[in-house]
């Protein structure tokens, strides 16, 4: 109860003042390392959580250390972070909530800023201090439509690889209905389009939008890719998508399907690595844990098979291998496709890192 007061009251402050506040685990026994380390935990815009706020990483810079982590609604486990090793005394921190425009079969392809605070605190010698804070929107002026914009590839060959196929797509908009239409594969030298703002399109508000893409080529060769863009209502959403072939003549319809995962670390397998274990979590388009997750085990584990996921549909996958209880390697926000009546495969490799 102590700790629901303290966390209620900082938010509070913060609001109140336009600055975070600390809340110290205690003084802890000063051993002369010279160093501690500050959690935080966060919400956004008066207490909207990571989904709501359409954040998903959050940057912490502090003591010139810059980490960024996960954000996902998850009790606690996606609204905070530690940053260890920070040399003791008075520390500015500065907190920045990113949007993300996610690849449907890869990593994220550019982050917008969206929320933004700075306060400071002091951090004590072999202890924790520990921040609540809220997050202010980074910008002041009015929403506006904008545009998605795609841009394919057909397994991993370009328009002209792939017999310039033409490309039907549909977006679901729940205010202004949906967008469908059939377009060149090459836009004027580009493989894709721009679909949103001009004449008869009103464009896509702040929001999250499902959209699928089918083609077929003149060999009779079809392809499919479903998954979801982000829009921050003031800026184009870019969305790389690589449709994959299919054995039907038609796109799949809905139901379920599978994706099986493994994991490399920096390119070399668990055990070359020399991991002790790794950890994984799987979440839906809106940051909704799969169940079943996290897993936590050792390198034998690997790799990881989700049955009766509900399809077509993009997952994410984060990861991290650890050596002992420190995180050496990571991944977040993975982009994973799921088709109904199949197994997709993917080899994700994940990045030395400082934290996660």
């Amino acid at each position: 109860m102590t700790q629901r007061l303290t966390t209620i009251g900082c938010t509070l402050a913060f609001s109140l003042l336009g600055a975070g506040c600390v809340v110290s685990t205690g003084p802890g026994v000063n051993t002369g390392s010279g160093v501690g380390s500050v959690t935080l935990l966060w919400t956004f815009n008066n207490g909207e959580g990571c989904t709501a706020a359409g954040v998903k990483y959050v940057q912490v810079e502090v003591a010139g250390h810059s980490t960024t982590f996960p954000c996902y609604d998850l009790g606690n486990g996606g609204r905070s972070g530690t940053l260890d090793n920070l040399p003791d005394g008075p520390q500015t921190v500065t907190v920045t909530g990113l949007s993300a425009h996610y690849a449907v079969n890869g990593n994220s392809t550019g982050q917008i800023s969206t929320y933004q605070a700075t306060t400071s605190v002091t951090v004590i010698d072999s202890a924790d201090a520990q921040i609540s804070i809220d997050l202010p929107p980074l910008m002041s002026t009015p929403a506006t439509n904008s545009n998605i914009i795609f841009l394919w590839t057909f397994a991993h060959q370009a328009c002209g690889a792939a017999g310039n196929p033409a490309v039907t797509l549909h977006v679901d908009d729940p205010m202004a209905g949906p967008t469908d239409a059939t377009v060149s594969c090459d836009q004027n030298g580009t493989d894709g389009v721009k679909v949103g703002v001009g004449p008869n399109q009103p464009g896509f508000a702040a929001g999250s939008y499902a959209f699928t893409l089918s083609a077929a080529d003149g060999s009779g060769n079809t392809y499919f890719a479903s998954g979801t863009a982000f829009m921050n209502g003031f800026s184009d959403s870019v969305v790389n998508v690589d449709l994959q072939q299919q054995t039907s003549a038609a796109p799949p319809a809905a139901g379920v399907g599978a994706v099986l995962f493994d994991l490399t670390f920096g390119d070399q397998t668990c055990s070359s690595a020399q991991l002790t274990t790794f950890q994984a979590y799987l979440t839906d388009s809106m940051g909704n844990q799969i169940a079943g997750t996290p897993i936590a085990g050792p390198c034998s584990s690997l790799p990881i098979t989700y049955t009766n996921l509900a399809a077509p549909a993009t997952y994410y996958l984060s990861a991290q291998g650890l050596v002992g209880t420190t995180s050496a390697f990571s991944v977040l926000q993975y982009a994973l496709s799921v088709y109904p009546g199949a197994t997709s495969s993917y080899q994700v490799n994940a990045a030395p890192t400082g934290g996660f």
